[in-house]
C-alpha cells in the first residue's frame, strides 16, 4: 500500500510539473505576443494645432495627416503676415519658437529683416490665406492668398495676391518644425 501511495504522489508531482512548465511557457508566449503586437501597432496621438486649442486632429507613428499641417501652416503663416509695429517682436519670436534647431539662425536673420522694415515705415499687414497645398513627400507647403499693406495711419491698404512656401520638419514628440519660409514670385 506504501508503495503504491509513493507511485501515485509522484506520477501526480510529475504530471503538476509538467502543467506549470506548459503554463509558464503559454506565459512566455503570450508576453512574447503582446510586445510584439505594442511595437508594431500603430500608434495615434491627438494633436491640438497652434492657435485652435478647440481643434484636436490625430497623428499616426509614421506621418501627419494632411489636416494637420494644413492648420498648422494656416496659423504660422498668419502668425509671421498678420503684424503690426507693436507685435511684429513678439510674432516672429513665436515663429522662432517652432522653427527647427538646423535652420534657426538663417530663418532668425530673414525675420529680423522684416521686423527692421516693419518698424522703420510703420507698416501693418494681413493675409488671408485662400488655398494651402501640402506636398507631404518635399515636407513642402504652399499658400497663396491676399496680402493687405497698410503704411503709417493710411486706412486704405496695398491689396496683392501672393503665394509663400513653407519647408518643413518633423521634430521631437511629433512637433512640426519651420525649416524654410520665402515668398514666391510670380513669373511675368
Amino acid at each position: 500500500m506504501h508503495h503504491s501511495f509513493q507511485k501515485k504522489s509522484a506520477v501526480f508531482w510529475r504530471v503538476t510539473s509538467i502543467r506549470l512548465l506548459l503554463a509558464i511557457l503559454g506565459l512566455i508566449i503570450a508576453q512574447i505576443l503582446m510586445i510584439y503586437m505594442i511595437f508594431t501597432k500603430e500608434k495615434q496621438v491627438i494633436l491640438v494645432p497652434q492657435l485652435i486649442a478647440s481643434k484636436d486632429m490625430g497623428l499616426s507613428n509614421k506621418s501627419f495627416t494632411n489636416e494637420y499641417v494644413t492648420q498648422w501652416a494656416d496659423g504660422l503663416i498668419r502668425t509671421i503676415l498678420c503684424v503690426n509695429a507693436d507685435t511684429v517682436e513678439d510674432r516672429m519670436k513665436a515663429v522662432l519658437r517652432l522653427t527647427s534647431p538646423r535652420y534657426f539662425g538663417s530663418i532668425e536673420e530673414q525675420l529680423k529683416k522684416e521686423v527692421e522694415e516693419l518698424n522703420k515705415q510703420r507698416i501693418s499687414t494681413v493675409f488671408y490665406p485662400k488655398e494651402i497645398k501640402v506636398y507631404m513627400d518635399k515636407k513642402e507647403i504652399e499658400i497663396k492668398g491676399i496680402f493687405h499693406t497698410y503704411f503709417g495711419k493710411d486706412k486704405t491698404p496695398v491689396v496683392e495676391e501672393k503665394k509663400w512656401r513653407l519647408g518643413w520638419e518633423m521634430g521631437a514628440f511629433g512637433v512640426i518644425l519651420l525649416t524654410e519660409f520665402y515668398e514666391m514670385k510670380e513669373e511675368k
